[in-house]
């Protein structure tokens, strides 16, 4: 969910987990700030009450909960109004909100949670949407002799006001402009995008047809009397300003708008860090630069930190303090940049793998042929790139952050690094594709790695595994235009197989918190569960001191070991109002919606 003050200055928003963020400001300064609720919002609105704010929240049930907060999201208090029914819609006016219920009835609760008496439609009558604007609420009346537009007025209670004259629109996404005196929606067929005057029901405009556009449109609302935000059925977004129509984006997502006095808001991505803020000179993103944590180190009372493009240092309260950049060409790809611990680095620039120091970017010692996908596993200190013709495997010696020990297997073998803690003392696996129509390959456990024996894989058990059917269509569509890859088979069910979960050892010795699919767990030494949480995104895991555990994934988040409870939690660091869309979220990755 998604809300908005009428400058579109301040915005709020809700994830699916029914965690709120106020976004204190919209200019890139202000990260936005968890607000605390009991409400899992389905409808959201936001308005400015003197110096402090206040978000509604209705929920499923009709809960209302009125949450006040300063300017810069500090908490004042918490309100809850029973509203009966579930809310279709809810309005922000000066005085409160305003909303229409499941069962035909607008009732209204006041900015510190006063009900204000309800309207019912009369009879033959059915309320088929609300729209609103700068303080006004206008509702959209079915009658027997067509659609017309009445007032509500909302002062100390609810009262019907005037009525327009019968209007020829569709009034499902019918919406007011700022001035009051009209209303963009689609025509009676559904076909046509009308501007229709309130006054007198006269046609004001015919800025877009089904012919002019693939799709058909749906108007979002006006950033001014003259410009109305439009979107197709496909999502595509754009603007009719003063008799032009101009495309802002040909791949928008299916999410929330908001039209405001400044700009069309919407979430980018699907993500809660970013927002998406168009307007007629352009668009901007907002939100965190930096926002799946792939790769991580201790440092201090902090940790070091990379997303695969970018090294970041933080300290404990979850600052960043300092960013590491590269001299030269940055990687292009999200497994770029592997952290082997806090001051060395090994990155693939151009095609090429290089160990780094991180306090000297300049100073780079080439390591494989070509790079690949790297490989590091802190428990072994192997490493291992694989390249198109090699897999370039060696061993890391931490004290002189060098490396020590380097082999090349050359394809179709595929080695998989293993913690050997959990999966029965095995440091990898190897992977052997047979060929794309025989839907096989054979996976061998390998029990230890000589880099001066002969073979230097000291082999275990194997296995012969189905390819999946979407690896298997592929390949057999390139069979088509040349021979497939036999590395690139092994590879993409090396990318299949169960993931490796993530098991931590606390301080003292006497507990262990592991991390897999979604899900965190504590145990004692005997394997007795302490207790279990869901934490969607969470891929790494941290002890920090004996009381407190940080996960990381799309972010940050630190969790109280007694509990397990999440104690603060971030989306991604770099936070700023961006002209590109350099904020990229992984949908697949939700650490910072946990609630």
């Amino acid at each position: 969910m998604l809300a908005a003050t009428e400058d579109g200055r301040v915005a709020a928003s809700a994830d699916r987990h029914g965690a709120m963020r106020l976004w204190p400001s919209l200019e890139g300064k202000r990260e936005p700030v968890v607000v605390d609720s009991d409400v899992v919002a389905e409808q959201l609105a936001i308005v400015r009450d003197d110096a402090e704010l206040v978000i509604a929240a209705a929920g499923a049930q009709g809960e209302l909960a009125l949450i006040r907060t300063t300017a810069g999201g500090e908490p004042i208090s918490h309100t809850r109004v029973d509203l009966e029914r579930t809310l279709l819609s809810l309005h922000a006016i000066a005085s409160g909100f305003v909303g229409l219920r499941d069962d035909q009835t607008i009732v209204g609760a006041g900015l510190h949670g006063g009900r204000l008496a309800a309207l019912r439609p009369g009879p033959g009558e059915r309320i088929a949407g609300l729209a609103s604007r700068r303080g006004r609420v206008l509702a959209f009346v079915h009658a027997e002799n067509g659609v017309r537009a009445r007032w509500i007025e909302a002062g100390e209670q609810l009262a019907w006001g005037s009525e327009s004259p019968t209007l020829p629109i569709d009034p499902l996404h019918a919406v007011l402009a700022p001035d009051h005196e009209r209303v963009a929606a689609l025509a009676a067929d559904g076909k046509t995008l009308v501007m229709v005057s309130l006054t007198d029901g006269g046609l004001l405009g015919r800025p877009l047809t089904a012919n002019f556009v693939q799709f058909p449109v749906t108007p979002l609302g006006f950033l001014d009397d003259r410009t109305v935000a439009l979107a197709s059925a496909r999502r595509d977004l754009g603007w009719w300003h003063r008799g032009e129509w101009k495309e802002i984006d040909i791949s928008a997502t299916e999410s929330p708008a908001v039209v405001t006095d400044r700009q069309l808001i919407t979430v980018h991505g699907g993500c809660v860090a970013n927002l998406k803020l168009d307007t007629l000179e352009g668009t901007k993103f907002l939100g965190f630069r930096l926002l799946d944590v792939r790769s991580l180190v201790r440092r201090g009372d902090g940790w070091v930190i990379s997303d695969g493009r970018s090294v970041l240092g933080i300290d404990r309260r979850m600052v960043a303090h300092k960013h590491y950049r590269l001299e030269g060409p940055e990687p292009i790809r999200p497994d770029d940049i592997v952290l082997l611990d806090d001051r060395h680095w090994i990155v693939v620039i151009a095609g090429q793998a290089y160990l780094l120091d991180l306090e000297h970017p300049e100073d780079r010692v080439s390591l494989a042929p070509s790079g690949g996908r790297i490989q590091y596993e802190r428990t072994t200190r192997l490493i291992a790139i694989g390249g198109t013709e090699t897999q370039w495997i060696a061993r890391y010696d931490p004290k002189a952050g060098a490396i020590r020990e380097t082999l090349e297997l050359h394809k179709p073998d595929w080695i998989e690094l293993l913690d050997p803690a959990t999966h029965h003392g095995d440091v990898a696996r190897k992977i052997v594709a047979h060929d794309s129509r025989a839907a096989l390959a054979t996976v061998t456990a390998i029990r230890a790695i000589d880099f001066g024996a002969d073979p230097p894989l000291r082999e275990g058990r194997s296995y012969e595994t189905g390819l999946p059917e979407e690896i298997v269509m592929e390949l057999a569509g390139r069979t088509l235009r040349g021979t497939p890859s036999p590395g690139r088979i092994a590879a993409g069910v090396a990318s299949l197989l169960p993931a490796v979960a993530r098991q931590r050892i606390s301080p003292d010795g006497s507990l262990i918190a592991t991390v897999a699919g979604g899900r965190l767990t504590l145990r004692d030494r005997e394997g007795s569960a302490r207790w279990a949480a869901a934490l969607p995104g969470a891929a790494e895991l941290e002890w920090s001191g004996s009381k407190e555990l940080v996960a990381f994934g799309s972010g940050m988040a630190r969790i109280d070991a007694a509990t397990g409870a999440p104690l603060d939690r971030r989306c991604g660091w770099e936070f700023g109002l961006w002209g590109s869309n350099e904020a990229v979220c992984d949908v697949g990755a939700r650490l910072c919606e946990a609630p």
